[in-house]
């Protein structure tokens, strides 16, 4: 269990990196003591899986070190947790604990000093969730061998010996267009899809039944999504393990604008939360 913890935890960062395209990264750490914050930084490191030792257990955890760390898995919160030591140089600031806070918030809603969110997600309106599987059961979620993420691996048109590898889509469900019709525009029109490292794709809902969001070229959705994101190889296909191995099975979609849209990856069982809301 402690090889495999410390393989989830890194390649979910390793997944992060891909995804923001990050070089390099840390902790930012504020901890609360009595009457004071105590910030500091410090690395954040994958876990040295080669030199796992001390392995503990007891009912409540499962401990570990790699020689560098100490950490701790979470039974009931199904959380891996990390040991911090604070420097000697750690930041240091006195504070003041309110004994009655709420008292405070609800004077400053009245004086109109906290104006309320004007960016906040309204479902169905600036985002919907899409999966990444199959919905045809969602108990036993499945990724379709031969449609959406493995498109590329149905039959062969008439004229083709195979499908190019880059054919793909993301599953835009029935149940999201009955639900939100006016989210997406009509089918076959294009829209800008950006990225989390910015760069844009130009999109549209296409096939029947507007079941599927595509790019052009569809290679472009290919690339980020099965090469840099899920890191499967030409001709490997997508599976709910590769998924839930990563921590995400579905996308946000943003809508910013008409014409204007963004992508991001989705914790596992976020579309079957976003669709029964």
């Amino acid at each position: 269990m402690a090889y495999k913890l410390a393989e989830f935890r890194n390649e979910r960062i390793d997944l992060a990196n891909r995804l923001y395209n990050i070089e390099s990264s840390l902790y930012h750490i504020i901890a609360r003591k009595e009457s004071e914050l105590v910030l500091f930084e410090t690395d954040y490191d994958k876990i040295d899986i080669e030199n796992i030792h001390a392995v503990k257990q007891n009912s409540a955890s499962l401990q570990f070190e790699d020689g560098k760390n100490f950490y701790s898995f979470n039974y009931s919160k199904s959380t891996l947790f990390r040991k911090f030591y604070i420097p000697d140089n750690a930041f240091r600031l006195p504070i003041e604990i309110l004994e009655d806070p709420y008292t405070l918030l609800l004077e400053l809603f009245e004086d109109k000093v906290l104006k309320p969110a004007t960016d906040k997600l309204v479902r169905g309106e600036n985002y919907v969730i899409l999966p990444l599987f199959s919905t045809r059961n969602l108990i036993k979620k499945e990724v379709g061998l031969s449609s959406g993420l493995n498109a590329w691996n149905a039959k062969p048109r008439p004229t083709q010996i195979r499908r190019p590898y880059g054919e793909m889509y993301i599953p835009v469900p029935r149940e999201i267009h009955k639900q939100f019709p006016k989210f997406f525009p009509p089918k076959e029109v294009s829209f800008n899809l950006k990225i989390p490292t910015g760069e844009s794709f130009s999109a549209k809902i296409c096939q029947q039944n507007s079941k599927a969001l595509m790019t052009n070229p569809n290679s472009a959705l290919e690339k980020w999504l099965l090469r840099d994101l899920l890191q499967l190889k030409e001709g490997e296909l997508a599976t709910m393990e590769r998924l839930n191995l990563l921590g995400f099975d579905s996308v946000i979609i943003y809508k910013d604008s008409s014409n204007n849209y963004r992508i991001d990856k989705a914790k596992l069982g976020s579309y079957e939360q976003f669709i029964t809301l």
